[in-house]
């Protein structure tokens, strides 16, 4: 796992961060959220809604 590079589409702020870390710990809370903490995590999906540090809008970036 990796640093992932990620432009806010809004304002243009770049910055890093693991989306793969990011995403997997979403699916986890979801998962349980919807499920209990017996079930599995949901499907993955290519995309994750990120929210932009600098503006503060939410996006949704592509996880490659």
């Amino acid at each position: 796992m990796g640093l992932d590079t990620v432009k806010c589409p809004h304002c243009g702020y770049v910055y890093q961060m693991d989306l793969v870390k990011y995403k997997q710990e979403r699916e986890t809370k979801i998962a349980k959220g919807l499920f209990g903490n017996d079930k599995t995590k949901l499907e993955s999906s290519k995309y994750v809604d990120l929210k932009c540090p600098e503006c503060g809008k939410e996006f949704e970036w592509k996880v490659e």
